[in-house]
Protein backbone atom coordinates (compact mmCIF):
# COMPACT_ATOMS: atom_id res chain seq x y z
CA UNK A 1 0.00 0.00 0.00
CA UNK A 2 1.05 3.50 -1.09
CA UNK A 3 -0.04 6.31 1.13
CA UNK A 4 -0.25 9.64 -0.79
CA UNK A 5 0.09 12.78 0.90
CA UNK A 6 -0.81 16.61 -0.89
CA UNK A 7 2.11 19.19 -0.76
CA UNK A 8 2.78 20.43 2.48
CA UNK A 9 0.95 23.58 3.05
CA UNK A 10 2.80 27.01 3.44
CA UNK A 11 3.25 28.08 7.03
CA UNK A 12 4.72 31.54 6.03
CA UNK A 13 4.01 34.34 8.58
CA UNK A 14 2.79 32.32 11.34
CA UNK A 15 4.83 32.75 14.58
CA UNK A 16 5.53 30.22 16.94
CA UNK A 17 7.31 30.21 20.44
CA UNK A 18 9.49 26.95 21.25
CA UNK A 19 9.95 26.24 24.71
CA UNK A 20 12.06 22.70 25.14
CA UNK A 21 13.80 23.12 28.60
CA UNK A 22 15.27 19.43 28.42
CA UNK A 23 16.56 20.00 24.72
CA UNK A 24 14.37 16.45 23.90
CA UNK A 25 13.71 17.87 20.52
CA UNK A 26 16.86 20.31 19.33
CA UNK A 27 15.95 19.98 15.40
CA UNK A 28 12.37 20.66 15.60
CA UNK A 29 13.20 24.47 15.80
CA UNK A 30 14.77 24.29 13.02
CA UNK A 31 12.36 22.26 11.04
CA UNK A 32 9.82 24.51 11.84
CA UNK A 33 11.59 27.15 10.40
CA UNK A 34 12.24 25.24 7.53
CA UNK A 35 8.97 24.90 6.63
CA UNK A 36 8.45 28.57 6.84
CA UNK A 37 7.34 29.38 10.42
CA UNK A 38 8.82 32.23 12.36
CA UNK A 39 10.52 31.21 15.15
CA UNK A 40 9.78 33.58 18.20
CA UNK A 41 11.94 33.89 21.21
CA UNK A 42 8.44 34.87 22.96
CA UNK A 43 9.25 38.16 24.80
CA UNK A 44 7.49 40.74 22.90
CA UNK A 45 4.42 42.43 23.61
CA UNK A 46 2.67 39.90 21.79
CA UNK A 47 3.94 36.76 23.20
CA UNK A 48 1.09 35.94 24.82
CA UNK A 49 -0.92 35.93 20.88
CA UNK A 50 1.65 33.54 20.02
CA UNK A 51 1.31 29.74 20.12
CA UNK A 52 3.64 28.01 22.45
CA UNK A 53 5.33 24.43 21.56
CA UNK A 54 6.45 22.62 24.75
CA UNK A 55 7.62 19.74 25.15
CA UNK A 56 6.67 19.87 29.17
CA UNK A 57 4.18 21.53 31.60
CA UNK A 58 6.30 24.02 33.72
CA UNK A 59 6.08 27.56 35.28
CA UNK A 60 6.79 29.54 31.27
CA UNK A 61 3.94 27.26 30.36
CA UNK A 62 1.63 28.25 33.03
CA UNK A 63 2.60 31.94 32.89
CA UNK A 64 1.69 31.66 28.75
CA UNK A 65 -1.56 29.88 29.66
CA UNK A 66 -2.83 32.66 32.21
CA UNK A 67 -2.29 35.45 30.14
CA UNK A 68 -4.86 33.30 27.83
CA UNK A 69 -2.21 31.97 25.54
CA UNK A 70 -2.29 28.18 23.38
CA UNK A 71 0.08 25.69 24.22
CA UNK A 72 0.77 22.77 22.28
CA UNK A 73 2.20 20.10 24.73
CA UNK A 74 4.45 17.40 22.78
CA UNK A 75 5.02 15.01 25.66
CA UNK A 76 7.51 12.38 24.93
CA UNK A 77 8.40 11.63 29.29
CA UNK A 78 6.80 11.54 31.98
CA UNK A 79 8.26 14.82 33.22
CA UNK A 80 6.08 16.06 30.73
CA UNK A 81 3.30 16.63 33.08
CA UNK A 82 3.82 18.44 36.79
CA UNK A 83 4.32 15.53 39.67
CA UNK A 84 0.97 17.35 41.51
CA UNK A 85 -0.92 16.81 38.47
CA UNK A 86 -3.82 14.67 37.70
CA UNK A 87 -2.97 14.05 34.37
CA UNK A 88 -0.23 11.42 33.94
CA UNK A 89 2.52 10.80 30.77
CA UNK A 90 3.10 6.80 31.09
CA UNK A 91 5.32 4.63 28.76
CA UNK A 92 4.10 1.92 27.39
CA UNK A 93 7.44 -0.21 27.31
CA UNK A 94 7.62 -2.93 29.97
CA UNK A 95 3.85 -2.71 30.69
CA UNK A 96 0.68 -3.58 29.69
CA UNK A 97 0.42 -0.53 28.04
CA UNK A 98 2.68 -1.93 24.52
CA UNK A 99 -0.15 -3.97 24.12
CA UNK A 100 1.75 -6.89 23.00
CA UNK A 101 -0.21 -9.15 25.27
CA UNK A 102 -3.70 -8.69 24.15
CA UNK A 103 -4.81 -6.46 21.47
CA UNK A 104 -4.71 -2.79 21.27
CA UNK A 105 -5.83 -0.54 18.74
CA UNK A 106 -4.88 3.93 18.53
CA UNK A 107 -7.98 5.62 17.31
CA UNK A 108 -8.09 8.85 16.42
CA UNK A 109 -11.76 10.92 15.64
CA UNK A 110 -12.23 11.71 11.77
CA UNK A 111 -14.91 14.25 12.04
CA UNK A 112 -13.33 16.79 12.65
CA UNK A 113 -9.77 19.01 13.07
CA UNK A 114 -6.81 18.26 13.37
CA UNK A 115 -6.89 14.07 12.59
CA UNK A 116 -9.41 14.61 10.11
CA UNK A 117 -6.72 16.34 7.75
CA UNK A 118 -4.08 12.99 7.68
CA UNK A 119 -6.61 10.36 9.27
CA UNK A 120 -7.48 7.16 6.20
CA UNK A 121 -9.44 5.30 8.46
CA UNK A 122 -10.47 5.91 12.17
CA UNK A 123 -7.56 3.85 13.17
CA UNK A 124 -3.69 4.06 12.94
CA UNK A 125 -2.26 2.03 10.15
CA UNK A 126 1.60 1.99 8.96
CA UNK A 127 1.36 5.32 7.81
CA UNK A 128 1.71 6.77 11.19
CA UNK A 129 4.25 4.40 11.66
CA UNK A 130 7.28 7.00 12.80
CA UNK A 131 4.42 9.26 15.14
CA UNK A 132 2.65 6.68 16.87
CA UNK A 133 3.38 7.35 20.73
CA UNK A 134 5.85 5.70 22.97
CA UNK A 135 3.72 7.09 25.98
CA UNK A 136 -0.19 7.62 27.01
CA UNK A 137 -2.06 10.46 28.77
CA UNK A 138 -3.67 8.77 31.92
CA UNK A 139 -5.64 10.37 34.57
CA UNK A 140 -8.77 11.48 31.48
CA UNK A 141 -11.86 11.68 33.31
CA UNK A 142 -14.95 9.89 31.95
CA UNK A 143 -16.78 12.45 31.37
CA UNK A 144 -13.87 14.62 29.73
CA UNK A 145 -13.62 11.75 26.51
CA UNK A 146 -15.27 14.45 24.26
CA UNK A 147 -12.19 16.65 24.56
CA UNK A 148 -10.05 13.63 23.48
CA UNK A 149 -9.09 13.68 20.38
CA UNK A 150 -6.93 10.49 19.76
CA UNK A 151 -6.72 7.55 22.54
CA UNK A 152 -5.91 3.75 23.08
CA UNK A 153 -7.91 0.89 24.36
CA UNK A 154 -6.82 -2.35 25.42
CA UNK A 155 -7.41 -5.38 27.62
CA UNK A 156 -10.38 -6.01 25.59
CA UNK A 157 -11.88 -1.78 25.75
CA UNK A 158 -11.25 -2.93 29.69
CA UNK A 159 -8.40 0.09 29.83
CA UNK A 160 -8.54 3.24 27.61
CA UNK A 161 -5.63 6.34 27.78
CA UNK A 162 -5.56 9.51 25.45
CA UNK A 163 -2.70 9.96 23.01
CA UNK A 164 -4.19 13.89 22.38
CA UNK A 165 -6.42 15.85 24.86
CA UNK A 166 -7.53 19.40 24.68
CA UNK A 167 -8.32 21.15 27.90
CA UNK A 168 -8.62 25.01 29.29
CA UNK A 169 -6.59 26.10 31.88
CA UNK A 170 -7.37 29.44 33.20
CA UNK A 171 -8.50 31.55 30.57
CA UNK A 172 -6.13 29.49 28.31
CA UNK A 173 -6.26 26.37 26.45
CA UNK A 174 -4.28 23.49 26.33
CA UNK A 175 -3.34 20.75 23.46
CA UNK A 176 -1.81 17.57 25.19
CA UNK A 177 -0.24 15.02 23.03
CA UNK A 178 2.55 12.34 22.78
CA UNK A 179 2.49 11.97 19.19
CA UNK A 180 6.32 11.73 18.35
CA UNK A 181 7.39 14.78 16.07
CA UNK A 182 11.33 13.90 15.96
CA UNK A 183 10.72 13.27 12.06
CA UNK A 184 8.97 16.87 11.17
CA UNK A 185 9.91 17.42 7.80
CA UNK A 186 11.32 14.17 6.29
CA UNK A 187 8.09 12.41 7.38
CA UNK A 188 5.06 13.10 5.79
CA UNK A 189 2.44 12.11 8.20
CA UNK A 190 4.36 13.46 10.92
CA UNK A 191 4.95 16.70 9.16
CA UNK A 192 1.15 17.17 7.76
CA UNK A 193 0.07 16.15 11.35
CA UNK A 194 1.95 18.52 13.14
CA UNK A 195 0.87 21.43 11.14
CA UNK A 196 -2.70 20.10 11.61
CA UNK A 197 -2.33 20.06 15.16
CA UNK A 198 -0.36 24.07 14.74
CA UNK A 199 -3.67 24.96 12.52
CA UNK A 200 -6.30 23.69 15.00
CA UNK A 201 -4.75 24.97 18.17
CA UNK A 202 -4.91 28.41 16.84
CA UNK A 203 -8.16 28.90 15.22
CA UNK A 204 -11.42 29.11 16.56
CA UNK A 205 -12.82 25.64 16.76
CA UNK A 206 -9.92 25.28 19.15
CA UNK A 207 -13.10 25.25 22.10
CA UNK A 208 -11.95 22.54 24.91
CA UNK A 209 -13.99 21.92 27.87
CA UNK A 210 -12.29 19.71 30.26
CA UNK A 211 -10.05 21.51 32.59
CA UNK A 212 -6.28 20.65 33.16
CA UNK A 213 -5.83 20.43 37.07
Amino acid sequence: ELFIFPRQASAKGKVIIIHDPANSSPKLAEALATAGYKISAGDGPEADKEMLIATRVDDRVNRHLGKGGRVIVLAESKEASPANARIKIMPRAGSDRDGNWVTNFNWVRTGGAPFSEVAITKLLGFESARAVPQYVIEGVRGEDYADVLSGIFYGWVNNNAALAVQMRAGSGKVLLTTYRFGEYGSDPYTTHLLDAFIRYASGPEFAPKAIWE
